[in-house]
């Protein structure tokens, strides 16, 4: 007898998969040749991790890097990434536990802020596979976190995340928000790791393009933000907030899908792990400030599943769910 598949599943499966295939169509300021020949500029070329998973296969079928067998790679890549990420998140949110709404509510509220941050937002023109890989390393993190894997274990996964990605170091404030035993000097370990791996992919990308960590915003079109003489440099936070001044504002409250508008106003039903989480984007913002271009919010993207869960947990006013004080 053949076992009925959960609807839910096939929810997941097919949304994981439209998102995967949409995103890669996203123009981006490289090509994926250029990655995947390790031709491209700090600090893009830094977060190598997918495009090494993917240059290793593409080699050993012979594909060539600007082939749609490549890209097609790149979008399963990110289909396991998403419906993967969303499992565990159910997890997380003791699935199994709750009532069959929870279970699709909590899709649904993952989806809908990576489709408004990743393919409707119109400041995020760019593609980068580690966008996306990096929300599942984050949860996987978190995860492991709340099934009391061994501290090695997670060191590993931030270790991993961290070739992806250096905002990694988001998974840090996790020891922290749950109050664990030693959570300073968890964060103090993974705090050091991060910066040895920063320093060492700085020298070994030494020769490339670019900065290891870009202060500066290259602007080629913009009279009024290089004084009249476009092309020219300017710090980013100075763009940034040359953008908050003439009304490019706007583009960054799309982040989370609005969604902030919701536990802002109901702060007090969100469990006090994930309101901790949450304050602590207060400085990752901050730092994105000095280090991106705030208007692409694709850079928030390590925040989209604790605003998933935030969120869940308000519209069931379910403060203890997650357990923690």
């Amino acid at each position: 007898m053949i076992k009925k598949i959960n609807p839910l599943y096939i929810f997941i499966f097919i949304t994981c998969f439209s998102i995967a295939q949409l995103h890669i169509k996203r123009v981006g300021i490289y090509s994926i040749q250029e990655f995947l020949e390790f031709k491209a500029a700090l600090p893009f070329q830094a977060r190598f991790l997918s495009y090494s998973i993917i240059r290793v296969l593409a080699d050993l079928q012979n594909l060539q890097y600007d082939s749609q067998s490549v890209k097609n790679i790149f979008i399963f890549q990110e289909f396991f990434s998403l419906f993967v990420a969303t499992i565990l998140l159910l997890k997380i949110y003791n699935f199994g536990k709750n009532s069959s709404q929870i279970n699709w509510i909590i899709p649904i509220i993952f989806y809908w802020q990576l489709i408004l941050m990743y393919l409707v937002s119109i400041s995020h023109p760019y593609w980068f596979p580690y966008d996306i890989t990096q929300i599942f390393f984050i949860t996987l993190y978190w995860f492991g976190l709340r099934y009391n894997w061994s501290f090695k274990y997670l060191i590993l996964i931030f270790i991993i995340g961290v070739f992806n990605r250096e905002t990694m170091i988001v998974a840090a404030v996790f020891h922290w928000a749950y109050k664990e035993k030693k959570w300073f000097s968890k964060m103090l370990i993974l705090s050091i790791i991060w910066l040895l791996i920063k320093a060492t992919l700085a020298w070994i990308f030494r020769n490339h393009p670019g900065e290891s960590v870009s202060l500066l915003h290259y602007e080629p079109y913009d009279q009024y933000l290089c004084d009249g003489a476009p092309p020219c440099e300017v710090p980013r936070y100075y763009r940034n907030l040359f953008l908050f001044i003439n009304g490019g504002v706007f583009h960054v409250m799309v982040v989370f899908g609005f969604l902030w508008l919701v536990f802002i106003s109901r702060w007090q039903l969100i469990p006090k792990p994930l309101q901790r989480m949450m304050l602590s984007f207060i400085l990752f913002f901050a730092g994105m400030f000095f280090v991106g271009n705030i208007d692409e919010i694709r850079i928030f993207g390590e925040y989209i599943p604790i605003v998933t869960l935030s969120v869940a947990s308000i519209i069931f006013h379910q403060s203890s769910v997650l357990n923690g004080s």
